[in-house]
């Protein structure tokens, strides 16, 4: 059984050039605040009767700029560029089970930067209906395992054999598309076709 609670919330100020010129822009900035006390896991145990948990509290605090520009090449075909630049703030803290030794109960933080540009290509070939291709590449930030500092040296290399260390790294993804969308019949019908290559990877 899976159990979650948070919290967040976010502003944003945002700048736009007229939308009806042939070069056109956007600027911002943005900041996003998410709390959770924990997600707990609870199964019955392998011993005998019962169950177990675990409870992390984390924050997440992300301030973030951002920027566009698009330019019609032609009328019909417009190129896009954007960017994105964020801190991704995160501290974490096991609070249930209490950790038995001190060194567990302390709160550990890191911040995870990421750039994310996108670069878009549309041509509208007919009235409702464009083809377009893309590039972007995202970031998901990295987190911590709390329950794993602390640890005995002889436990921590166990679990480094397998991989799991007190944090884990941020993931990087590229992403390519193609596609094309249409409306018909007066916008009473919609049709949408792509295709995505994706390349993932942890990212230090």
């Amino acid at each position: 059984l899976f159990q979650g609670k948070f919290w967040d919330g976010s502003q944003e100020l945002r700048i736009t050039s007229p939308q009806d010129r042939r070069l056109r822009m956007t600027a911002g900035a943005n900041y996003l605040n998410y709390v959770t006390p924990g997600n707990d896991n609870y199964g019955i145990q392998p011993s005998g009767p019962g169950v177990s948990g675990t409870l992390t509290r984390t924050v997440n605090s992300t301030p973030a700029v951002f920027g566009g520009l698009y330019y019609d090449v032609i009328p019909d075909v417009t190129i896009g560029a954007e960017a994105r630049y964020q801190w991704d703030k995160i501290t974490a803290k096991a609070k249930f089970p209490v950790p038995a030794n001190p060194a567990q109960r302390e709160v550990i933080r890191n911040t995870f930067k990421s750039f994310s540009p996108r670069v878009t290509l549309d041509w509208k070939f007919q009235q409702g209906g464009v083809i377009y291709a893309l590039w972007s590449r995202g970031y998901r930030p990295g987190g911590f395992n709390t329950q794993v500092v602390g640890q005995p040296a002889s436990v921590l290399a166990q679990l480094g054999a397998i991989n799991v260390n007190t944090a884990f790294e941020q993931e990087k993804l590229d992403n390519f598309e193609l596609g094309v969308k249409s409306t018909w019949l007066d916008g009473r019908v919609q049709t949408a076709l792509g295709g995505y290559y994706e390349i993932g990877r942890a990212h230090v």
